[in-house]
């Protein structure tokens, strides 16, 4: 098969929720994830623009010290990233790149207490002097994006002759998480530096947008491809894995060093802590009833070792 070039490019406009019914975003969207494994989603929606998205990275124009206020525990005790909270990613002497992980917005905003199986599900901390139109900002971007992951679940789910009501039943609630990144400024990297390692997400969708290049995708054929920045990025986790019986696979995927520095969003789309993680249901069959350990929330805890 001849080496893609770019991502496949999909346009969602500004109601998500119109792609549903079009046969042919169906069939595009599962070739890009079956093969290159992502595409890139155009939306049109001023919730997730580019004044959204200023204001959310703001967040690292703020003094390291109110910032570190926010940091909380990993969710591994060998992991150096996995934070709620404020947080970076270090090798040897070199910052790799920083973090501020917002939780799921129900537990940032009602102040739920964290569960034991899941860390993920603790209180968001904030720095105490973020600008009045922060938590706004955040709250109107991720409240999109869900929308845009609800409505891509039951494109996917239809493309895969699923039940799309059922499939999209276990995002709602959701338990969907936001994370800011920045990665500083390198100097002279090594020539196998990466600022990101190659893994999979957990999640059933990942949105990652950037402001420079970095983010790349490896293929159904073993190829990596440059995701363009400054658009959003759409990749299958691995509980998406999971859920559509191994038709689609989670998306294997790094950032490589760049000339500066390079800021990203990236929102984990995530089904509802108690939901199934089994195969969707063809349409007009039921769906099994799954154990506890066939919901999200253990599924989770026992994938990160929490």
């Amino acid at each position: 098969m001849a080496e893609a070039v770019v991502l496949p490019s999909v346009r969602a406009g500004g109601r998500p929720y119109d792609m549903v019914g079009r046969r042919r975003a169906w069939d595009q969207i599962l070739v890009a994830l079956q093969e290159e494994r992502g595409f890139s989603l155009e939306l049109a929606m001023p919730e997730v623009g580019r004044e959204q998205r200023d204001v959310l990275l703001g967040l690292f124009d703020l003094p390291e010290e109110s910032l570190w206020t926010s940091a909380r525990h990993s969710v591994r005790p060998d992991s150096h990233f996995a934070w709620v909270g404020y947080g970076y990613h270090r090798e040897g002497s070199v910052t790799l790149h920083r973090t501020f992980d917002l939780g799921p917005w129900g537990a940032a905003s009602a102040g739920q207490a964290a569960s034991s199986w899941i860390p993920t599900a603790e209180v968001t901390p904030l720095p105490p002097d973020l600008t009045a139109e922060w938590l706004p900002a955040s709250h109107r971007l991720r409240t999109a994006l869900g929308a845009t992951g609800r409505a891509l679940v039951s494109l996917i789910a239809s493309g895969l002759g699923c039940d799309p009501l059922m499939a999209a039943a276990r995002f709602q609630p959701d338990h969907s998480t936001m994370r800011i990144l920045e990665y500083p400024e390198l100097g002279h990297p090594e020539s196998d530096q990466l600022r990101a390692g190659e893994h999979e997400d957990s999640g059933a969708l990942t949105f990652i947008w950037s402001d420079a290049p970095g983010l790349q995708v490896r293929t159904a054929w073993g190829d990596w491809i440059d995701a363009e920045p400054d658009s959003w990025t759409v990749i299958c986790g691995a509980v998406m894995s999971e859920m559509t019986g191994r038709a689609l696979a989670a998306t294997t995927h790094r950032v490589i060093p760049g000339p500066g520095r390079r800021r990203s969003l990236a929102y984990f789309f995530e089904p509802s802590r108690t939901s199934s993680v089994l195969p969707w249901p063809a349409v007009g069959k039921d769906a099994p009833e799954p154990s506890r350990a066939q919901t999200y929330g253990p599924w989770w805890a026992r994938r990160h070792g929490a």
